[in-house]
């Protein structure tokens, strides 16, 4: 400006005009950002300035997309290309560009077909338009692959695959579609082929890293990283490669080291840029074009006095901000965590007998265990179960303990406190283990736990085997146990011991499973009794966008137990037990965010058939089943029964529930929980609100 503008050259001009130009946007961008709608309307004012050279247009779609406003870019990229005709391809390219940066592939595509109709393009241009063919064709392909549509994806892909099948860049992006179908090993080969021509290229080695931990391949991963470290030991890419193995392979301590080194190195890099030498030649031409995924076929410089790097990066540094996600999610999977949760429990039934109030809460401290990874948690739970006063009315006695051969005693237990304690361990999506107990302070006190080892076996098949010991809280009978008034007798505190197996084959974006188990089921003078399941089904996500998933499925249910020990006399068990239970169960469940707020709601509705056998009023004790069957004969009136009848009843089931968490702090968040629930014989409903922090 101090120059007068007599003597300023024509360069001097367009200098000014641009650094004008990018100041103003700059101003407009940050109102954008703040939420100013004035902001908007400046950039599409901006927009509309005449720039042959396309670059003002293309900066305002850039500055609408880091706003996470599409309809705004799209806007924008409309009126730069009505205002910059005069720029000819040469303003199409520089747009077309900015539109694909910013997700907008489908403008981007018709603005590059309407610049390679233009007559007499220089060598450069073409160039230029043929990159951006490419760049729009992996854009579709990857979005299309995240929406679990392959075959689609490659079909993107096919067109630029036949004209330029060297391309690295088109090779990798085939590599990620066979590892969104869970080919890894596909994937593997196709990247070792782009590395063995430029061992140099990290985006290559980092899908091939991807590759091999899918492939739970921990020497060729670590190989990987090795080669990658030893060709480029300064490169911040190289070491956050590192990261991701020991991440994936439960080495926290070092993933974090590599982070941490990581960052300085990316600082130094912001600082001091340097150019990246890039060998070797293309790869081998890509044998075939047929679709494979058709059905059918101590504190140093960068660091804090904490000892964490300080990462000095523009907002749109790729790399600073995959290392400050990774440093956040490594964060979130080793701080030690502090849960506290206070809830009630309600289900249906006859007061003293089925009935029950529960009213219960939790305190689970958890942490990394370090070496070996997962987590490890300790959890005490208070709980105060209440079944209602029993009856006065003969009938409602006679149901109970053995009020039928002694119905002038008092009511009996109703009422039972006590706390439960457990430790957990979990390693990854493989190894679940805990051991605890019933609630202490209940009359029966059991040990429970279990252990869930769920290996892959290959890519397309996955194992799941369970072995457990759990209490079964369908009663207060069935799980604190209750005295009965006329003997002074406890009985109740029932516990089910078994495992179960499941096969798991993912299909598309969904999953089929198929399974089946056996359990025996013990209590404290409760006959004792088996369980046989049955399952299978299969679950798959319609929607499936960032945050947002819906998904649906159906369910099978058999099972079977072998006595009926519903009832409520002494040795039955308080638990639903028919002989026959088969249901059908479609689950809808729909998850998202908004800002700091998740949430996930849903719902199941089925149809079932069940049927019970009759049952003994006593049926561990033949004596006082003998005395029942006099006392029923001796009733003139009929009234008096030796056996509960047996039943065959069907009906649709079915039930809701929500989930939802605030995030009121980084740290800290709000979280409750709903669900009822209209089963075969019951309805229950239960609340629950958590608190949840990370240190």
């Amino acid at each position: 400006n101090r120059i007068p503008p007599a003597r300023r050259s024509p360069d001097m001009a367009r200098l000014q005009q641009r650094a004008r130009a990018q100041a103003d946007i700059a101003r407009a961008s940050a109102q954008l950002r703040a939420g100013s709608g004035e902001g908007r309307q400046q950039l599409l004012m901006l927009a509309a300035r005449p720039d042959p050279s396309g670059n003002t247009a293309a900066a305002i779609i850039r500055a609408f997309a880091e706003a996470n406003d599409r309809f705004g870019a799209a806007e924008a990229g409309r009126i730069g290309q009505a205002v910059n005709r005069s720029g000819g391809a040469r303003a199409q390219v520089a747009i077309a560009g900015a539109l694909l940066a910013a997700g907008l592939e489908a403008e981007a595509a018709a603005l590059t077909d309407t610049a390679e109709r233009a007559p007499g393009l220089p060598a450069e241009q073409k160039r230029d338009l043929a990159s951006l063919r490419t760049g729009i064709a992996i854009r579709a392909a990857d979005r299309l692959n995240e929406a679990g549509d392959q075959a689609q994806a490659f079909e993107s892909l096919r067109p630029a695959l036949a004209s330029n099948p060297d391309s690295a860049e088109l090779r990798l992006a085939l590599a990620r579609l066979y590892q969104g179908a869970r080919r890894p090993a596909e994937a593997l080969r196709i990247t070792e082929q782009v590395l063995a021509r430029d061992p140099r290229d990290l985006d290559a080695r980092r899908s091939a890293i991807d590759a091999a931990i899918a492939m739970r391949d921990r020497n060729r991963a670590e190989a990987l990283v090795a080669e990658g470290l030893a060709f480029s030991p300064r490169d911040s890419r190289a070491t956050v490669l590192e990261a991701r193995v020991a991440r994936a392979f439960g080495q926290d301590s070092r993933a974090r080291r590599a982070l941490e080194t990581a960052a300085v190195q990316r600082q130094q890099e912001l600082g001091h840029p340097t150019a990246m030498a890039v060998a070797g030649g293309p790869p081998p031409i890509f044998p075939g074009l047929e679709n494979p995924f058709a059905r059918g076929g101590s504190t140093s410089p960068g660091m804090t006095t904490l000892g964490r790097p300080q990462l000095v990066a523009l907002p749109s540094d790729p790399v600073a901000r995959d290392i400050a996600t990774q440093l956040a999610a490594l964060d979130d999977q080793t701080a030690v965590r502090v849960l506290g949760t206070v809830g009630g429990r309600a289900r249906s039934g006859s007061a003293g007998i089925d009935r029950l109030q529960e009213i219960s809460g939790s305190f689970q401290v958890s942490v990394s265990p370090g070496v070996v990874g997962g987590r490890l948690s300790a959890t005490i739970s208070p709980v105060t179960a209440d079944a209602g006063q029993l009856g006065t009315d003969q009938g409602t006695r006679r149901r109970f303990g053995s009020g039928l051969l002694n119905a002038n005693v008092a009511s009996g237990t109703t009422t039972a406190s006590g706390v439960g304690v457990g430790l957990a361990y979990t390693a990854s999506d493989w190894l679940k283990a805990d051991i605890g107990t019933t609630p202490i302070g209940f009359h029966s006190t059991s040990i429970l736990g279990g252990i869930e080892l769920a290996p892959a076996v290959t890519d397309n098949l996955r194992f799941r085997f369970t072995g457990e010991r759990r209490a079964i809280t369908d009663s207060l009978l069935s799980w604190a146990g209750v005295r009965d008034p006329a003997s002074g007798r406890y009985w109740g505190g029932v516990t089910r011991t078994g495992g179960r197996g499941q096969v798991e084959i993912p299909v598309g974006r969904g999953y089929v499973y198929a399974g089946g188990g056996y359990s025996q089921y013990q209590g404290e003078n409760v006959a004792n009794n088996t369980r046989t399941e049955g399952g299978a089904g299969f679950g798959y996500p319609v929607i499936r966008d960032g945050d947002t998933e819906l998904t649906t499925g159906i369910d099978l249910v058999y099972f079977a137990f072998e006595k009926n020990l519903r009832s409520f006399t002494f040795g039955q068990g308080g638990y639903y037990s028919p002989q026959n239970y088969a249901a059908i169960n479609i689950p809808l469940d729909y998850r998202s965010r908004i800002g700091d707020l998740s949430y996930r709601v849903g719902g199941t509705i089925g149809y079932v058939n069940w049927r019970e056998n009759a049952s003994s009023l006593f049926p561990n004790d033949p004596a006082m089943q003998v005395r029942a069957v006099q006392a029923a004969a001796a009733d003139p009136t009929g009234a008096t029964l030796s056996r509960f009848p047996g039943q065959t009843q069907n009906g649709f089931i079915g039930g809701i529930r929500a989930d939802i968490d605030y995030a009121l702090t980084p740290q800290l968040s709000l979280g409750g929980a709903f669900r009822y629930d209209k089963a075969a014989n019951f309805d229950e409903t239960r609340v629950l609100l958590r608190l949840n922090n990370r240190f």
